[in-house]
């Protein structure tokens, strides 16, 4: 079997170490291996199963940082879901198609079928196949490896295609990390549909020891505090599974990247191991028909080369999410300062109103409603900020909902909500007095679910301002008139009966 090798020597200095470290990519007939001074870290398998996965996996501690079926039997392994291979993608409806799955997934349903019957139920597999290395690279204290699929029908048909860039790091002894970027792409002349499923993104199995259901102190936890089974299917901006492997306490931390598809993602997170971030199960990751009925169809469909953005990050570190800081690299993953609440769920310290009747904190929530006389109100925090990212949840209650989010003044706003000179939503598009609505897009239309809760953000810089839904990019503007420093605020529009929600309401100054 050829090899080809490819190494660079870096040095990656911390208080416990400095020496150099020697990266090593060795590609083969059946994938890579990326190796740290001789030492396993990754391996990346294309030929085992209808996709590829990473496996093994080998964190700071030395433990391997997934299951190990089915590649291997271990004694005391949790062995269901044989499609739950280390690390990978699959999606479970696309064009018809099943990538989620693989021939292993479906004995049970072939006992007792006939040679015609389990042929039906096979031809519903799909694959992803391997297609080859668009680079291989290592610099300063990193590797990148970026690959090429193609997804087809059990026929052959071509259905997708991607590219994907994965990016290795230790930054010091206590975290590995890879960086995994998979850009979802129509084939020349084909209408892609990927369907709304509760089996489909980005997956990650964890070792049977850590996962709540061995029984043995394993924690699920996410970015909003929600634990183990109450975790499954939350938006959030990470997931984290932690727990002893041979006598360590180490974790697994899964991010989703605020430019990734409808961030924050939903989480297929299950307490027998799997972590799945699934932007596309808007429907099928409900806990209820009633609640799915409330919800938009996720389903996606992709054509002449449109593209779609997963973008996240695995950390395999030591300790659980609070030792190893979670939050403070999360945002230097994201890139943002840390984000802070401005709301502490209890009271309004901190911010000022004119009309008291508009604004109370319930449920730990902000409610926002206008007073028996219909009057208006702005909600405006006490501090002054030049530049910022402001970021809040918000769920639509009864009436038209007309509010929004003004910036440094009471002038300039992004609206959330019906407009009421146009008499249509315009979330997420800027109201300049004197201007109207200078822009508008109907980008947020795909997006935007006016029966559940949704989240808001807007990046203040300057004169200028971008505004994301869902964590989906809606506009950028060059303001001519917005003043260089003032308060945030939060509107309820006056002359209308309304009412509405707010929470995890955050600031990131620049």
């Amino acid at each position: 079997m050829n090899h080809i090798l490819f190494s660079v020597f870096l040095f990656v200095f911390s208080f416990t170490f400095t020496q150099a470290k020697d990266w090593q990519v060795t590609t083969s007939e059946s994938g890579f291996e990326v190796t740290i001074d001789g030492e396993l870290f990754a391996g990346y398998v294309t030929d085992q199963a209808n996709k590829p996965y990473f496996y093994p996996i080998i964190g700071p501690t030395g433990a391997h940082m997934t299951r190990h079926y089915p590649m291997k039997d271990i004694e005391g392994e949790r062995q269901d879901h044989p499609h739950h291979r280390g690390i990978n993608f699959g999606h479970h409806k696309v064009n018809g198609s099943n990538t989620w799955l693989e021939h292993m997934s479906p004995e049970r349903r072939l006992q007792g079928k006939s040679q015609e019957e389990q042929k039906e139920i096979l031809s519903e597999m799909g694959y992803t196949k391997h297609t080859g290395y668009k680079s291989i690279q290592s610099a300063d204290n990193h590797a990148t490896v970026i690959v090429t699929n193609d997804y087809t029908d059990h026929y052959g048909n071509w259905i997708m295609k991607d590219e994907r860039t994965y990016t290795f790091r230790e930054p010091n002894a206590d975290n590995r990390i890879i960086d995994v970027d998979i850009t979802l792409k129509a084939p020349p002349h084909v209408l892609t549909h990927l369907a709304d499923q509760k089996d489909a993104g980005l997956s990650i199995r964890v070792p049977h020891d850590i996962s709540v259901d061995a029984g043995k102190g394993g924690l699920l936890i996410n970015s909003h505090g929600d634990k183990n089974a109450d975790s499954w299917s939350k938006r959030a901006n990470w997931c984290d599974y932690s727990g002893v492997i041979d006598g360590h306490k180490v974790g697994i931390t899964f991010m989703n990247h605020p430019e990734s598809l409808r961030y924050p993602t939903k989480w297929h997170a299950r307490t027998y191991g799997l972590l799945t971030s699934n932007p596309f199960g808007l429907k099928a990751l409900t806990s209820s028909k009633e609640e799915a009925e409330k919800q938009l169809n996720g389903a996606l469909n992709l054509k002449d080369s449109e593209t779609l953005l997963l973008k996240h990050r695995f950390l395999f570190h030591k300790g659980d999410h609070k030792s190893a800081n979670i939050e403070e690299v999360y945002a230097d993953y994201v890139q943002e300062p840390k984000m802070l609440s401005v709301f502490n769920s209890k009271n309004l310290k901190g911010w000022k109103y004119k009309v008291a009747d508009c604004w109370k904190v319930k449920d730990g929530m902000l409610y926002a409603v206008n007073d028996r006389d219909q009057n208006g109100d702005i909600l405006q925090t006490d501090k002054s900020y030049k530049d910022f990212v402001f970021q809040a949840d918000f769920k639509f209650g009864s009436g038209r909902i007309d509010t929004g989010i003004f910036l440094r003044d009471n002038r300039e706003q992004i609206q959330i909500g019906e407009s009421g000179s146009l008499k249509r939503d315009m979330t997420g598009l800027c109201y300049i007095p004197g201007k109207g609505y200078p822009i508008q897009v109907k980008d947020a239309e795909a997006v935007f679910d006016p029966r559940d809760w949704n989240t808001i953000r807007v990046k203040v810089v300057g004169n200028t301002y971008h505004t994301w839904l869902n964590g989906h990019k809606i506009m950028t503007y060059h303001s001519d008139t917005i003043i260089p420093e003032g308060p945030i605020g939060i509107q309820v529009h006056g002359n209308r009966i309304m009412d509405l929600w707010y929470r995890n309401i955050q600031v990131a100054e620049l």
